[in-house]
């Protein structure tokens, strides 16, 4: 006990004689584990992040998504000079698909549209995204105010419209959008809900687009087929081009994450040969999804329609 205590006082003393150099060690520690702290809370939080906007997504989805075609896709599939560009997922392939593969539980078309939204005074660009009740719980959106579209709202083509929240309060500063109207090309929307803010989704992989629902409404798809129909007319700098299009996007849900690269081949296979001009795209977010010859950067995978034969 006597040499641990000479020992302490020893040690004790070199200190005090030294105190610049004992204090530029104590600086030391505390700046060395303060970096790892830090560090790691970095990387913790980036790790939570990514977990996030995968759960955003799902894991467990299957997201097939319309996309433009090249020009030269656009005149081998039959576009030649017309002035209608005419591509992407349509009605029948949303049938087909639950038709023909077994393993899905839930299915969501989805179409949107980049247009303004009118309130008195105020006009927003916005997106109107025409939809299903189900969307709420793919996107994990929550209500703030009022309700969701109902299954009954599509039924009956009801003119009913959802706001995110940033755009509701562009539109209605000082007042309750609720039951109030909004004007969306020609026609009324009385708003029945308000959803809370949510933070955009960074693109994952490369190839799941990133997601901003700031600006969006979301309307019945029934409402959305009967009042914009499948052809979108845009004029910039004094020129008109105009895009027929049924289906933005696909959203599939499968029980399992094994079962989604298996189900994504049928899906493939069930959608490949109607779409001549490649104008699809689906992706996952399962490592069951990755081509061994190449395997993505990150959690994310994504195919495209490659020539192959008949």
């Amino acid at each position: 006990m006597g040499r641990i205590w000479r020992s302490l006082k020893l040690g004790l003393k070199s200190l005090f004689l030294h105190k610049l150099r004992s204090g530029l060690t104590v600086l030391g520690i505390v700046f060395g584990v303060a970096a790892v702290i830090s560090m790691l809370a970095v990387g913790e939080g980036s790790s939570r992040e990514a977990q996030e906007r995968i759960e955003q997504l799902g894991a467990v989805n299957i997201i097939v998504r319309s996309i433009k075609p090249s020009e030269e896709a656009q005149t081998s599939g039959g576009r030649g000079f017309t002035q209608t560009l005419v591509y992407g997922l349509k009605y029948e392939d949303f049938d087909r698909v639950l038709a023909t593969v077994p393993t899905i539980k839930k299915a969501l078309p989805i179409r949107e549209i980049n247009t303004q939204v009118r309130r008195l005074n105020h006009a927003i660009d916005g997106r109107v995204v025409g939809t299903t009740h189900a969307y709420a719980e793919f996107n994990q959106l929550k209500m703030l105010r009022g309700r969701f579209l109902s299954a009954a709202d599509d039924d009956r083509y009801e003119n009913y419209a959802v706001l995110a929240y940033d755009l509701s309060k562009e539109l209605f500063p000082y007042e309750d959008p609720l039951y109030q109207s909004v004007k969306i090309k020609s026609d009324y929307y009385t708003v029945v809900g308000v959803v809370e803010a949510r933070g955009a989704t960074a693109a994952i992989g490369g190839n799941l687009a990133a997601q901003d629902y700031s600006k969006d409404v979301y309307i019945p798809l029934n409402t959305c087929r009967l009042r914009f129909g499948e052809r979108i007319v845009n004029q910039r700098s004094g020129s008109m081009e105009a895009e027929e299009t049924q289906l933005s996007q696909i959203t599939l849900q499968v029980a399992t994450i094994d079962e989604v690269r298996p189900s994504a081949n049928v899906v493939e296979n069930a959608v490949y040969k109607y779409h001549p001009k490649k104008d699809w795209r689906w992706s996952c977010l399962t490592t069951s999804c990755w081509k061994p010859s190449a395997p993505p950067a990150s959690s994310a995978s994504s195919w495209e329609p490659s020539p192959r034969s008949p």
